[in-house]
């Protein structure tokens, strides 16, 4: 299996360039550009990690980690 990366960022910019360089690696790469939507999508799909940005308008990292630490989905969580 082909590992699943969320990448969440208010910056379409370093989404791009995560995006890119992380499938260079051989990792599907799906991404948000907003908590709500990483959130929704972190519920809708399987993904091996989740990456997100602490500092966002709307729902920030914090939120997004809540809302992960919520789901059925939620396995391990790492922060750095």
């Amino acid at each position: 299996d082909i590992p699943a990366v969320l990448l969440i960022d208010d910056e379409q910019m370093i989404l791009m360039m995560l995006k890119m360089g992380l499938e260079t690696y051989g990792y599907q790469v799906e991404i948000a550009a907003s908590g709500e939507e990483g959130t929704d999508k972190f519920n809708n799909n399987h993904f091996d990690i989740a990456i997100t940005d602490m500092d966002m308008p709307g729902m920030d990292g914090r939120d997004v980690v809540r809302n992960i630490r919520k789901s059925e989905r939620y396995g391990f969580l790492s922060l750095y």
